[in-house]
């Protein structure tokens, strides 16, 4: 909780450690209220000391995520546009660069085997990882999504994210959010624990609708590959479940 007017809006980073370099990583950006303002993950907080807020006028509006976006013109159109997410807006067609609510879930899911289902790509790149959720009626493939877009990547991360009703939440309510990955760079580049969190935090940032419900699931035959980087995730923040849990 901050002190705050509603002339002010403020931005919550979470600080990683990436080879002994600080990386600070936006996550939250809301406006000032009166009086006070609670500043709050929708994911398991860290300690105290991972955390580091700023302060900015809304007159006069930072980038945060260094798209060449202001702050307040990204919340003022948050789902077309999204002020921690440095990939640029796209249009409804192919996609979405945040998903506000389970109606705007609705809109780009689809049914694959059964279950509710979005595509979605992470790239990486200058000034941090990027997501797109996939408006999946329209594109099943993922490299022709990002042909489609026109993005220029250095390694993407293909991604599904499934919402599964009849699991349970940590904190023991219904419904998971449940993503896994595939795709050649996804067991080839053996990506860090440190940069998985990260993109945790942003599929989360991403997401308002979470709350607490959000894992990753790693298939059994991928663990031969990733056994050193998911044993670095079993001390993370990021819930990691396997084909048993399920």
């Amino acid at each position: 909780m901050v002190a705050s007017t509603t002339e002010d809006y403020f931005v919550l980073y979470v600080k990683h450690d990436e080879d002994g370099t600080e990386v600070k990583q936006p996550v939250l950006v809301k406006r000032g209220e009166a009086g006070t303002t609670t500043l709050a993950e929708n994911i398991p907080a860290l300690p105290a000391e991972r955390y580091m807020v700023e302060k900015y006028s809304r007159s006069d509006p930072a980038d945060v995520d260094g798209d060449c976006v202001y702050d307040i013109t990204e919340l003022d159109d948050f789902g077309h546009m999204n002020p921690v997410n440095p990939a640029p807006s796209i249009d409804q067609e192919f996609g979405a660069v945040a998903v506000p609510d389970h109606k705007a879930f609705d809109s780009l899911a689809n049914t694959i085997l059964g279950n509710t289902t979005i595509k979605f790509v992470v790239l990486t790149g200058d000034p941090g990882p990027r997501v797109y959720f996939m408006n999946t009626n329209n594109y099943e493939s993922h490299d022709w999504f990002v042909y489609a877009i026109g993005d220029e990547k250095q390694s993407m991360l293909s991604g599904t994210l499934i919402y599964d009703p009849d699991s349970v939440a940590p904190d023991g309510s219904p419904g998971v959010y449940r993503y896994h990955f595939s795709g050649p760079d996804w067991l080839s580049r053996r990506y860090s624990a440190t940069y998985l969190e990260r993109v945790h935090d942003l599929l989360a940032a991403s997401m308002p609708l979470l709350e607490d419900n959000l894992a990753l699931w790693i298939h059994n035959d991928q663990l031969s590959y990733l056994r050193r980087t998911v044993a670095s995730l079993k001390m993370s923040r990021v819930p990691v479940e396997f084909d048993d849990d399920i």
